[in-house]
């Protein structure tokens, strides 16, 4: 009876630790796939290997069970791999850590070797209790860390963060190792664990500012990049706003020269005058593609590049019905002159500048060719 309740205790410890783990990993990453049946799968894979050496007398390392939540985390998340593999280091470097500064304060405290812990005994009890009961509040602190800013560090400082982890890992690996052959309990070792968990902590806080950090100048630089393109909207508006007024002046004087020459009796200058009327300069940038949107993008355009001196040829085609919605049109566009406007811009200022646009249909759908 002592033997199948010993065996009923490790089994719903390593299922907790299964389910704890399987938690970390769906808590922690952004999944694309997250059906029950793959959770289900992960915690009982991570069981049956927790659980092997009850049924198979051969040494099972611990450390290798990180590779299975690292699977179940490629497979359903969509996160970068290099953020899947730093937050399954974390978790091993937690799951690691936290064992051994549990062994060494339980050998320097309570003045117990490492073979009473692990013998049947309510010390045991106490030990893997306190243990797990640990790991969730560690983990739970971990899957609370904010998301918003995963993917934010480069691939080379993520790279460094993990060699750290890694090398942490080891040490804390090695430190057990050298326990568990040596027995011996002296305080360093105490300490050292505690500083080796502590240096995790803190690799994990830095890296969490450097996140923050890294996002914060991210979202500045979009600011800037929509304060340059509000930017080139507020010049291309202005460049609209003084051609309408430079045609209202022009037709302004023209009437005001029509009007003194009817008060001074010049009547037939002045009819002659408004008959020529008609013949004053038209508006030139105006574009009738069928297409409201664009004629009024072409036709700002086609005041910047005036203002470059750059010749537009643009070659009229019918957009009434577009194969994508007309914002999306407009910003190809939009993007396209503006990156021909900026090529022609760094030409030598003596050579001819000139800017092509032609479309045409194929099939359903446009080919655009600037």
């Amino acid at each position: 009876m002592k033997i199948d309740i010993w065996f009923l205790f490790e089994i719903g410890i390593n299922l907790y630790q299964a389910v704890l783990i399987t938690y970390f990993v769906r808590q922690r990453f952004h999944l694309v796939r997250p059906q029950f049946a793959y959770g289900v799968l992960c915690t009982l894979a991570i069981w049956a290997y927790l659980t092997l050496y009850l049924f198979v007398d051969m040494p099972i390392l611990d450390t290798y069970i990180i590779v299975i939540p690292l699977v179940y985390a490629l497979l359903v998340s969509d996160d970068k791999w290099y953020v899947i593999l730093f937050w399954n280091a974390v978790l091993s470097l937690t799951l690691s850590g936290v064992v051994n500064l549990a062994f060494s304060l339980y050998i320097q405290f309570a003045g117990v070797s490492i073979t009473q812990i692990m013998s049947e005994t309510p010390l045991r009890v106490s030990f893997v209790v306190s243990c797990n009961i640990a790991l969730l509040c560690i983990i739970f602190l971990e899957t609370r860390i904010s998301r918003k800013n995963r993917g934010a560090l480069s691939l080379a400082s993520m790279v460094v963060f993990l060699t750290t982890l890694i090398l942490e890992l080891a040490v804390i690996e090695l430190l057990y190792t050298i326990r568990m052959q040596t027995h011996i309990d002296d305080m360093a070792f105490t300490a050292a664990s505690l500083c080796m968990l502590a240096c995790s902590a803190l690799s994990l806080l830095l890296y969490e500012l450097m996140s923050a950090s890294a996002a914060k100048q991210k979202r500045t630089e979009a600011e800037l990049e929509a304060a340059k393109l509000s930017q080139s909207h507020y010049e291309e508006m202005k460049d609209m706003y003084a051609y309408m007024i430079a045609h209202e002046h022009d037709m302004k004087h023209q009437m005001e020269l029509i009007r003194k020459l009817y008060d001074d009796g010049h009547m037939q200058e002045g009819q002659k005058l408004l008959k020529e009327q008609p013949a004053l300069p038209e508006v030139n940038y105006e574009f009738m593609t069928g297409c409201v949107a664009m004629d009024a993008l072409l036709t700002v355009k086609k005041l910047a590049m005036d203002r470059n001196q750059i010749v537009f040829d643009f070659q009229p085609y019918p957009l009434h019905e577009l194969p994508i919605a007309e914002s999306k049109f407009c910003s190809i566009i939009s993007n396209l002159l503006d990156n021909a406007i900026e090529a022609c811009s760094r030409l030598p200022e003596d050579g001819e500048k000139w800017i092509s646009l032609e479309i045409g249909r194929v099939g359903t759908g446009l080919t655009i060719l600037c």
